[in-house]
């Protein structure tokens, strides 16, 4: 019975480092594609033994020339569906003020 403890504490150890790791390069605004991206990074880092060792490609490159481009058109679509989902509540508010006075009137 204490070597099944024993086993399921151990076998546990590399989740939990996992969960110690996150918390780490948590920043209180980051999305969650952000975090996957950086523990992405941080884990091939790790795997390639070293920052320095990272192979720069040229497609890597043409990606991050690009990613402010990317950002900003998130951005864009962001704000119109804010916009699109404000004018929804109006209305919904506007339909729900008109019923409410239908039958404050009797009609």
């Amino acid at each position: 019975m204490a070597s099944s403890a024993e086993v399921t504490s151990h076998g546990q150890a590399m989740v939990e480092r996992g969960f110690s790791k996150n918390k780490e390069v948590v920043v209180e605004t980051q999305t969650l594609q952000s975090l996957v991206a950086r523990r992405i990074v941080k884990d091939h880092i790790h795997f390639v033994q070293g920052v320095d060792k990272v192979d720069i490609s040229h497609p890597m490159i043409v990606s991050v020339r690009g990613s402010m481009a990317r950002y900003m058109n998130d951005l864009i679509v962001k704000k119109e569906k804010l916009e699109q989902e404000k004018k929804a509540q109006k209305k919904m508010l506007k339909k729900i003020n008109y019923q409410t006075c239908k039958v404050i009137a009797g009609d």
